[in-house]
């Protein structure tokens, strides 16, 4: 649920069900007592300790809470809604209920003379109405900023306490010696509690328990923002406690696919504009070419601080003199601007959390600040139950456009003023250039051809698509993509996936080949025709992968690998699923001989890819850490000890720090030390 409108939807309603189940509860409580300011203070010292006890507890009881198997389809979407609103009543509404209880007895106490009860509640809500206001100013603008939403938390609870405390010593209740006692007691095992609360990022289910390091934090009013690294290396930025963007493989190529081919389409693009930083590749990626300008809107003002845990990512765009980065909102910043941009490129959070960059104003906005010959590129996401009303919305402003595969996850919508063309011989020209061959290399897309055939869908294709699925507008009125249940979901992107793979149509109706030779033509289409009937396999086969079904994955793999034997990157693709644990269990059901079968395939593709000090484009040694700790498994599993000791000093001593390397290399036998 996380940042969506639901989880909006459940605080909200419980904090104010609190609050008028306090009122209610606690105004019979201040008719009935004399001691009222003691009551007061023994109410605000409570709020103060469920507040720090909050703190430390709701994370995990939310993830001891989190159903085994989250499948939001359909009525059991109000399973997983409901888990967390028990959650949020079993924590929120106690502090929530004596705050509540806290403005009868004040108003109890207050007004002592029936005769004064306008004049007096008049001036109660008058303050309260301050307090409101300065106290949301001082939170947003100061707290925050200082210390965090956390600590923020443990010292607005632990001002209560003293408040409670004070009203506690002015009431009769001083005389009993037992309750100031333990008010001071209860209020310092508060304090000392308060200085041990972890990073809020560490509240997530997502990451609270899955062996994540927190590299760096920030809070402040705009986003909580932490950068992870799992133990392989791989880093992430998240965002509320959400991961928004990743540095392994597979995320890379969606930032590149945002980048190159919109910046390929443009005869001699000048401006460009990015909305949305994250973790700068894909404004790295555009650095590639003879821009003037490169403008990007990132909301998140930190991000310029997490960018340096992304410099192999990022190439450390942030100082190059052609890119400004603006702080602000997208949207806000496309209504105010008057440039006019040749390329628009935008990677926000999930449709459901951003909602209203995926409307159709916001489009027509983005038009309006393309020039005449502009691209728009958006990134799209296939796990979404409004999947198709997202291409319809893109398309009814963009009439011409044309949809990329990155995976099965992360795709991109190509959008143009006027007719969508693919100058061929440009696009090769073009491609050649030293820095995009590199950049593209990165990810086995240096092959200009191979960048083609990531196109999937042309516009009739993607007319055809929505309109049998009667998809909706999102508009800024009803933008429908915001109560999205299937964000969590992987069977969701896989279904959509499993849709598109029929659809999927060959990419030379875009190509021009002005100025090609005859000869030249039949072999491009020829080429270009069986990459892409090999790259519908290949995300079949990604299909199958994703869900559980290796062998038939392999068999269509290498399949595909059979039709284009130059294509490096399907041998890759092939190799990290020979290299996964999930495939150790075919070994039961092949020959003997499988896993060194699998581990001479796994070594060979290593090999390909290691640097041999020539200039062409390679892929970084990052990219290899999942293929080396299989080989160094398998290695292990074959008896061969000083081999897997190899691969994982390699893992261990490249720029990637690789935490689970070093553990396994601690781990290791030494090469006489008999193996159980």
């Amino acid at each position: 649920m996380d940042l969506t409108i639901y989880s909006f939807t459940t605080i909200l309603v419980t904090f104010l069900t609190g609050l008028a189940l306090g009122s209610f509860l606690f105004a019979r409580i201040a008719d009935r007592r004399r001691d009222l300011i003691g009551l007061f203070g023994l109410i605000e010292i409570a709020i103060a300790l469920s507040a720090i006890y909050l703190l430390h507890t709701l994370g995990p009881v939310i993830f001891a809470m989190q159903p085994d198997d989250v499948r939001l389809l359909q009525g059991e979407y109000s399973t997983y809604v409901g888990t967390y609103f028990v959650a949020a009543a079993i924590f929120i509404l106690l502090p929530t209920i004596l705050m509540g209880g806290a403005f009868p007895v004040i108003t109890r106490l207050y007004t002592r003379d029936f005769r004064q009860l306008g004049h007096s509640i008049g001036y109660l809500y008058g303050a309260n109405t301050i307090g409101c206001v300065v106290g949301s100013l001082v939170a947003g603008f100061l707290i925050l900023p200082l210390v965090g939403a956390q600590q923020g938390v443990a010292i607005v609870a632990i001002a209560s306490g003293l408040l409670g405390l004070t009203c506690i010593f002015l009431s009769p209740m001083r005389r009993l010696v037992w309750v100031p006692v333990v008010t001071v007691a209860l209020l310092v095992a508060g304090v000392l509690f308060a200085q041990r609360v972890p990073p809020a990022v560490m509240f997530s289910p997502r990451v609270a328990f899955g062996g994540h390091e927190i590299l760096f934090y920030r809070e402040g009013p705009e986003a909580s923002l932490a950068v992870l690294q799992t133990n392989l290396g791989s880093r992430q930025i998240n965002l509320n406690g959400i991961s928004t963007a990743y540095s392994d493989y597979n995320d890379i190529v969606s930032h590149k696919l945002l980048a190159h081919p919109p910046a390929l389409m443009v005869k001699n693009p000048r401006k460009a504009l990015v909305i949305g930083l994250g973790m700068g590749s894909t404004a790295w990626s555009l650095a590639q070419y003879p821009l003037e300008h490169i403008d990007c809107v990132e909301l998140v003002p930190t991000e310029t601080e997490s960018a340096q845990f992304f410099l192999p990512e990022n190439g450390g765009v942030l100082s190059d003199p052609r890119f400004r980065l603006i702080i602000g909102d997208g949207r806000n910043y496309l209504m105010t601007t008057t440039e006019r941009y040749d390329i628009i490129s935008f990677n926000a959070i999930h449709p459901a959390f951003s909602p209203y960059l995926y409307t159709q104003e916001f489009y027509e906005l983005c038009r309006s600040r393309l020039t005449d010959k502009g691209v728009i590129c958006a990134w799209i996401p296939t796990n979404s139950q409004y999947f198709p009303s997202l291409l319809r919305t893109f398309q009814n402003v963009f009439p011409h456009c044309s949809l990329w595969v990155a995976n099965i996850g992360h795709l991109s919508l190509i959008g143009t003023p006027g007719p969508q063309t693919i100058d061929l011989a440009d696009w090769i020209n073009r491609t050649a250039d030293r820095g995009v061959r590199q950049n593209l290399g990165e990810v086995h897309l240096d092959d200009p051809v191979a960048l083609i055939t990531r196109c999937l869908m042309t516009e009739e294709a993607i007319r055809s698509y929505w309109e049998k699925r009667e998809a909706r507008l999102n508009t800024d009125d009803l933008p429908y993509v915001e109560f999205d249940t299937t964000v969590d979901e992987k069977a969701a992107a896989v279904a959509t996936s499993r849709e598109l793979v029929s659809e999927i149509e060959s990419p030379w109706p875009l190509i021009r080949v002005d100025g090609m030779q005859i000869d030249e033509i039949t072999a491009a289409q020829d080429r270009i025709e069986r990459y892409a009937d090999g790259y519908r396999l290949s995300i079949a086969a990604a299909i199958e992968s994703a869900s559980g079904h290796i062998s038939e994955s392999l068999r269509l793999l290498a399949e595909v690998i059979a039709m284009a034997p130059e294509n490096d990157q399907l041998r890759y693709m092939r190799a990290v699923i020979l290299a996964d644990r999930g495939t150790d269990r075919l070994a039961a059901q092949r020959p003997p001989n499988f896993d060194l079968a699998r581990l001479e395939e796994i070594e060979a593709v290593i090999a390909a890819h290691e640097d041999t000090g020539a200039e062409e484009p390679r892929v970084p040694e990052r990219y290899l850490k999942r293929l080396r700790l299989g080989a160094a498994r398998l290695h292990l599993r074959l008896g061969d000890i000083s081999r897997a000791e190899e691969h994982l000093r390699t893992m261990a001593q490249s720029e990637a720090e690789v935490p689970l390397a070093e553990e396994m290399l601690a781990a290791l036998p030494s090469p006489d030390q008999p193996r159980d």
